[in-house]
């Protein structure tokens, strides 16, 4: 339907999942209120596709609030939604308890099963419900007053960030970020505590969780005030009569970046950092690969930091390198080695075209780039979805994977004059990496929404803006198109 909006699909053996956001009709989805909320709900479909010529619709649930994100683990499916109570409304008290809806069944979420943090101010949920696909029981709701800005969930814990500001004695605002933990039970998910760290995060990647201790990766934007020599000092910026001009006379005031690594344990509790990384950078990929960590910056270069999180009161820096360019993302391929999708670059900074890159983090006091693979190689500017899907990163078999890019040639004019999407393909040789092909996906009129592959079969679904969308098929034996097919009624 025009007010459904299909936003993830699973598939758990004969069982298929669409989990999206339903609004109240066509006009809603693109009507927001005074503070850029948009009012819907999140709905689950499952379905039995035993028989895959006559799929049976088996359970269907909705939650209140937009579809934020989802995570099947095992034979659990666990959805965030964000429910938003605007206090302005006449009738707010009937809507401050979010609903679930199972089979038609419309209930309030229980009491018990609400948290509200002591520092919780604003008047938005996150909503996580648990729905068992295998047993087939009724899907269980837990609620927490604050918003689900990233994810982080995997077999042994899962969180939920959320910005926030705070202020201290009328000091500059300084950005932190909550992090809710929550625990799984048999029947789904219970909360915990919550932790707060100075920063905000890049992704979801730039968190992670052994089942002890919990890691992730900020970037802060501090307030430095300096004397008339160069040395930083502390200066109450604000009080109860506005700004201190009066303390500024001989004090320079700049705004800086820092970089930061924090543990915290089970408690949500610091017990272990890396502070004041890479000044005036910001972070632009983590991963977190065992007890290392690999967290890239970027200014004008590329400096790539190791570190080694094996002690969790002592994390440490191993080793940086300084390259051309950033990682966007960050991806593990083999033992001790990473690939990297991002900019390219120079001393002075991006020139506008992509880069793949294999790091050798073997020796973690010597990281290298020991291949390069550019993109257009000077000819095109571009850039990669990636950066913000990490799904459209693709991992094909024998060492192999895929990137999407989109490029842009320029005539000698300096206008546009052609532009094309490609999926790239990809191998790790022993002497390093390769381009394999080149499948072309359409013009500057195209994007790509998602891609796989059976056997020897590569499946990319476009979206075309002028012909709907459909999915390309190519050959990977032969790297040769086989052929598209419309998904348009």
């Amino acid at each position: 339907k025009d007010n459904k909006a299909v936003q993830e699909l699973y598939i758990n053996n004969d069982r298929l999942i669409i989990v999206g956001t339903a609004y109240e009709n066509k006009i809603a989805a693109y009507k927001y209120d005074y503070y850029g909320y948009a009012s819907g709900e999140t709905f689950v479909k499952v379905y039995d596709i035993s028989d895959c010529t006559a799929p049976k619709l088996v359970t269907e649930y909705t939650q209140q609030g937009n579809y934020d994100n989802s995570r099947m683990i095992g034979k659990k499916l666990y959805t965030i939604s964000t429910y938003y109570v605007n206090i302005r409304d006449d009738d707010y008290r009937d809507k401050c308890i979010p609903e679930t809806e199972v089979n038609g069944v419309c209930e309030k979420i229980p009491a018990e099963c609400i948290s509200v943090v002591e520092e919780s101010e604003g008047s938005t949920y996150a909503v996580v419900t648990t729905l068992d696909i295998e047993n087939g029981t009724e899907p269980t709701s837990e609620a927490i007053l604050g918003n689900c800005d990233e994810l982080y969930a995997s077999a042994k814990g899962l969180f939920i960030s959320e910005n926030d500001y705070y202020s201290e004695s009328y000091h500059a605002y300084q950005q932190t970020t909550k992090i809710y933990r929550f625990e799984y039970t048999d029947t789904g998910v219970n909360y915990k505590c919550m932790g707060k760290v100075a920063g905000y995060i890049n992704d979801q990647f730039s968190m992670s969780y052994d089942g002890e201790y919990f890691r992730i990766a900020t970037t802060v934007n501090k307030t430095v005030t300096y004397d008339e020599n160069g040395n930083a000092v502390e200066v109450q910026l604000w009080d109860e009569d506005g700004w201190r001009n009066k303390d500024l006379d001989n004090v320079a005031v700049s705004n800086v970046t820092m970089n930061n690594l924090y543990i915290l344990n089970n408690n949500m509790q610091i017990v272990g950092e890396v502070e004041d990384l890479a000044k005036g950078e910001t972070i632009q990929s983590v991963r977190f690969v065992g007890n290392m960590a690999y967290v890239v910056t970027f200014r004008q270069t590329d400096p790539l930091f190791v570190i080694d999180l094996s002690n969790p009161e002592n994390p440490t820096v191993k080793g940086e390198l300084k390259i051309p360019g950033f990682s966007e993302y960050l991806h593990p391929i083999a033992n001790g080695l990473l690939v990297g999708v991002g900019q390219d670059g120079t001393e002075s900074g991006t020139n506008g075209d992509c880069k793949v890159s294999l790091f050798d983090v073997t020796n973690p006091y010597e990281p290298k780039e020991t291949s390069i693979v550019r993109v257009s190689e000077g000819d095109a500017y571009c850039w990669t979805p990636v950066a913000t899907n990490h799904k459209l990163y693709i991992t094909l078999a024998n060492n192999e994977f895929a990137v999407p890019f989109t490029l842009n040639w320029y005539s000698n004019t300096g206008r546009e004059s052609k532009s094309g999407d490609f999926y790239i393909r990809y191998r790790l040789t022993g002497e390093g990496l390769c381009e394999v092909a080149r499948y072309e996906i359409g013009g500057n009129e195209s994007r790509v929404m998602g891609a796989t592959y059976i056997e020897n079969t590569f499946y990319i679904i476009i979206e075309s803006y002028g012909n709907g969308t459909y999915v390309a098929a190519f050959d990977l034996t032969t790297n040769e198109e086989i052929g598209r097919i419309s998904l348009e009624n």
